[in-house]
């Protein structure tokens, strides 16, 4: 790979990874907007840690001391929004069955 299709490359995913944080900050925007208005403080707590969590590796960049793949990064968000997000707030776990099946499968890839 040349250096210039690598730069093309790295690119797409550093637009890729921002585009799917900015996605999911907006949904939990909103959905934090409708948790406060029901005033589930739990839930609350929980969509506001995380989006901390998903937005803490971009804003932290600059004083990490190593680089975290964008790769890693996009994994990582969608897990944690798919865990805590979906099967807690979204109440997933009790919805349907192999929810946690699907995640504990799929965190071991």
């Amino acid at each position: 790979m040349r250096k210039s299709e690598a730069l093309a490359f790295d690119k797409r995913t550093r637009v890729a990874h921002l585009a799917i944080l900015v996605v999911l900050q907006l949904v939990m925007a909103a959905e934090l907007v409708f948790l406060i208005i029901d005033k589930q403080w739990l839930h609350v707590f929980l969509v506001v840690g995380v989006m901390a969590t998903m937005l803490s590796p971009t804003l932290l960049k600059r004083r990490l001391l190593a680089q975290i793949p964008s790769e890693i990064q996009i994994l990582a968000i969608l897990f944690v929004f798919a865990t805590i997000f979906l099967g807690e707030v979204r109440d997933y776990y009790e919805r349907f069955w192999w929810w946690d099946l699907l995640l504990h499968a799929t965190a071991g890839l």
